[in-house]
């Protein structure tokens, strides 16, 4: 959110989320709470995702919000994607810092549902 310049507490963000510390949440609450917390540009929830599709998605600037199945926890983890160039995809992760994988090792993790900008 402070990409667009919205700094929210990280605690009032999981409460508008209905995300649980322990439990997690579920990533199609995400379009509605990015609204109430003041985004201008809107987001839909997908639940089988193309690459192609997430590819524009992210081309003219615009994150995505991601679902991998997460090798440490053995459950889904939610990741930011911020583009794909030159055969990497370019993630932000909220447990830890950004990094780049390649497409293929992606593609291994992530289980297609995704939260994209619709303009």
């Amino acid at each position: 959110m402070s990409d667009s310049g919205l700094a929210r507490p990280e605690a009032y963000v999981r409460a508008i989320a209905d995300v649980d510390c322990d439990e997690g949440g579920y990533l199609s609450n995400i379009p509605k709470a990015l609204s109430i917390l003041g985004l201008t540009t809107p987001y839909r929830y997908e639940a089988d995702l193309a690459l192609e599709q997430l590819e524009a998605a992210v081309t003219h600037g615009k994150s995505a919000i991601v679902s991998i199945n997460s090798l440490v926890e053995r459950r889904p983890h939610a990741i930011v994607v911020d583009g794909i160039e030159g055969g990497m995809v370019l993630i932000r992760d909220p447990l830890g810092e950004a990094y780049k994988v390649i497409i293929e090792d992606f593609l291994c993790l992530w289980n297609g549902k995704s939260v994209i900008a619709t303009s």
